[in-house]
């Protein structure tokens, strides 16, 4: 299932147009928490491939909080800049985003706010 214009941003990679969501607080797999986000990344054409999902972990969270209190709310910012440098290194190592096969990144990524998990 692709993403949904409506709600995602579009930028531009190495001359290629892309569509990028978020999804706050994790997911069943990633572990429920407002530490972690998704990011989902898909090619911007008419017959786009799978979906690259991505799990990140806030880096302020981790470095701040052990358990955080009710009234603290933290969501750091995930900037075009940050996806940019997300699809590089996707690309450097293989990621074809035309192709239907699934595709996860060999090492990890530091951002500014958060990292690859």
């Amino acid at each position: 299932m692709g993403i949904p214009r409506k709600g995602s941003r579009k930028i531009i990679v190495e001359g290629r147009s892309f569509l990028w969501t978020t999804r706050h607080g994790g997911s069943r797999f990633m572990g429920y928490s407002n530490r972690n986000m998704g990011l989902v990344i898909q090619e911007d054409c008419k017959n786009p491939g799978r979906v690259f999902q991505l799990n990140l972990e806030s880096l302020a969270w981790s470095e701040s909080f052990e358990e955080p209190e009710p009234t603290v709310g933290h969501r750091a910012s995930l900037l075009p800049g940050d996806v940019s440098v997300i699809i590089k290194k996707a690309l450097v190592e293989g990621w074809d985003p035309s192709s239907k096969e699934e595709f996860s990144l060999s090492s990890q990524i530091k951002l500014s706010e958060y990292q690859t998990s």
